[in-house]
């Protein structure tokens, strides 16, 4: 763990100090501070290192660095820089993330929202790729590459786990493709426009991998404003495993619909519907910097997809309140109190959830 975290720093360190040459360059390490019910409270730093090339020096490339350690002893470093390749008309994004993240296992397929938990520590490392082709405006092709390796190094009751897909040590490796429309004025605060993102991926013995299954997901998103502070968000999204994936890859409910637990509905497929208003009703230097929001979302896990049905759909709402550290890009600091049937939970982070 010590080594690849070393290996990390000095990876940002050495390319930073490659790439400066001749540029213009901006560095700045950031503490951050969250909360969810999955980490608990929980802190890091995230150092950004940005520079434009020379050329085009609208383009800019990114050397991020991300350390966090959670208050249920969770720890996670992640190195995601972002090249252009304005000569190929290309964007490369790619993300390497290693992770001891003690978790919680309710079972896959599991229809309970009050289910027994187990408690289990995996450590993982995953590198992404994702080679992003400008096809023509607002439309873009996508080559990705997913690689990862599993294995679980504590569990509270191993024969509840034996049977299940990922229990055991593993790799698994992924190519796929995929096409995006993005019309969003922000990725990090959208007040108009669309954004469709389709992709498929297959993970095969002859990549090295263990497991054998395709992966298909849809993410659509619509963005409608009254006016810049007044904003309405709408996401639908979809996801499906054509055989059973490592149960730690399974579609999560608990990521689209606040106020479950992530790990609580683990499944095949999985389809979630989300609607958001978001609003900043104040003026002045600190009221233009105060904003809510209220949400409803909605979804269903399922193992079988001739077992989708509405009746069957999970629910939860709620309100959040925002507060823009920039305001001309509304980047935001969030937190969101939801409530479902089951539980109600807070959630601090920065950014949009969609």
């Amino acid at each position: 763990m010590k080594q690849i975290f070393l290996i990390l720093i000095i990876l940002n360190l050495v390319l930073s100090s490659i790439f400066a040459e001749e540029k213009k360059t901006e560095f700045a390490v950031f503490p951050q501070f969250a909360y969810s019910q999955e980490t608990g409270f929980w802190g890091g730093l995230i150092t950004y290192y940005r520079y434009s090339l020379s050329d085009l020096p609208e383009l800019k490339n990114h050397l991020d660095l991300m350390v966090m350690y959670t208050q249920k002893n969770q720890l996670k470093l992640r190195f995601f820089p972002r090249f252009h390749v304005p000569e190929l008309n290309s964007e490369i994004n790619f993300d390497a993330t290693f992770m001891k993240w003690p978790s919680e296992f309710y079972g896959v397929n599991n229809t309970d929202p009050e289910a027994e938990m187990y408690e289990f520590t995996p450590e993982m490392f995953e590198v992404l790729l994702d080679w992003k082709y400008d096809l023509a405006d607002n439309m873009f092709l996508h080559f990705y590459s997913d690689q990862m390796h599993n294995v679980i190094i504590k569990r509270e009751n191993a024969a509840i786990m034996q049977n299940v897909s990922g229990n055991e040590k593993y790799f698994l490796s992924g190519i796929g493709s995929g096409i995006t429309f993005d019309s969003r004025n922000s990725q990090d605060f959208a007040s108009k426009g669309y954004y469709a993102n389709f992709k498929v991926q297959t993970y095969r013995t002859w990549l090295g991998s263990d497991y054998d299954y395709e992966k298909l997901t849809l993410d659509l998103r619509e963005f409608i404003s009254i006016n810049q502070n007044h904003v309405f968000a709408f996401q639908q999204f979809f996801s499906s495993h054509s055989a059973p994936a490592p149960f730690y890859r399974s579609f999560k409910l608990g990521e689209y619909v606040r106020s479950y637990r992530n790990e609580l509905f683990l499944n095949n497929h999985g389809i979630a519907v989300r609607a958001e208003y978001r609003f900043f009703p104040f003026k002045g230097k600190i009221g233009q910097r105060l904003g809510f929001s209220l949400f409803f979302d909605t979804g269903q896990g399922m193992q079988n997809l001739q077992d989708l049905c509405l009746a069957d759909f999970r629910c939860s709402f709620g309100a959040g309140i925002r507060f823009s550290i920039f305001v001309d890009d509304r980047f935001n600091l969030r937190f969101d109190y939801g409530r479902c049937k089951a539980n109600s939970a807070i959630e601090i982070s920065g950014g949009e959830t969609f």
